[in-house]
């Protein structure tokens, strides 16, 4: 449009071109956003003599202001960046929503234990004949147990020990009682120890893996061992000469729950024929029945 191409006729070497190019542009800063550039000026002498002759002015000047009105808008929305990016993202749904339905769905998750997820991966069988339990023993299923999981194995004699899940473990064929421990369970035992009948109710609480430990004194016989607290306890003694009572019931709830190492409370010293913690098919409910003391 002011023809600065014209002052370059005259220049005999290329950095003479540049300065003029330059010196022509300088009398229009006030009409530029910036200082020129040796880049803006090689670009200039890049345009062809076809280009210029052919140049719209009133084009240029509409780019120019399109070019400064999104400038200025790109200037406001980097100040409210947030709220642009919501209303780009809702533009995009909005336009490409329905061409390109959402295949994930939005759920929620809690916390999820290693142990309750794998509650169920081994399932332990008991060979009785054989005196086996573990999870590789054919048998009868016994329990369902994580890996994570501790076993309590108790025997007729009182001993019990804390065992990992076993592939295959020899118990023998007076274990009594086989489940996951929980330190926190309540269980009621009855047994004989030098001809005197206790009952306890314990937790076994902490124990050492594969130690060997005793719920009752050496020699014992443990006739009853359930878990929880039952209603009634129902005893039958063996007959002995002179003998008035021959069956009684006993309620556990009476006794405190104590640590597995305490004796409990002495319930006869009759001898006893039969035990049960459910009303047997044995009890004769004809007969005398006292309802038993604990000492």
């Amino acid at each position: 449009e002011n023809r600065v191409y014209k002052a370059i006729e005259k220049c005999r070497t290329y950095p003479d071109v540049q300065q003029a190019v330059l010196a022509g542009l300088k009398p229009f800063r006030d009409r530029l956003r910036r200082d020129v550039t040796l880049d803006d000026v090689e670009m200039l002498l890049g345009v062809r003599i076809r280009r210029i002759s052919l140049f719209d002015m009133e084009k240029n000047r509409r780019d120019i202001d399109d070019i400064l009105k999104e400038l200025d808008t790109v200037e406001k929305e980097l100040k409210r960046i947030v709220a642009y990016a919501v209303r780009y993202l809702q533009n995009l749904i909005k336009t490409y929503g329905s061409l390109y339905p959402r295949r994930t769905k939005v759920q929620s998750f809690e916390n999820i234990e290693i142990r309750e997820l794998t509650a169920t991966e081994l399932q332990i069988s008991v060979d009785r004949e054989g005196g086996y339990i573990g999870h590789a023993v054919k048998g009868d299923p016994l329990l369902e147990c994580s890996s994570l999981d501790k076993l309590i194995v108790v025997w007729k004699n009182g001993r019990y020990k804390l065992i990992a899940p076993p592939e295959k473990l020899f118990v023998d064929k007076d274990m009594i009682y086989c489940a996951r421990m929980d330190r926190a369970r309540i269980y009621c035992a009855v047994y004989t120890s030098n001809h005197f009948t206790f009952m306890k109710r314990f937790a076994f609480g902490g124990a050492i893996q594969n130690k060997d430990y005793e719920l009752a004194p050496e020699g014992s016989d443990v006739l009853l061992f359930v878990e929880g607290t039952p209603e009634t306890v129902y005893v039958k003694y063996k007959p002995a000469k002179a003998q008035r009572i021959h069956q009684q019931s006993f309620r556990p709830a009476d006794v405190p729950v104590k640590g597995v190492k305490a004796r409990g409370n002495q319930m006869t010293a009759k001898s006893v024929a039969r035990i049960d913690a459910a009303l047997p098919r044995w009890w004769d409910a004809d007969a005398e029945s006292p309802k038993g003391q604990m000492l």
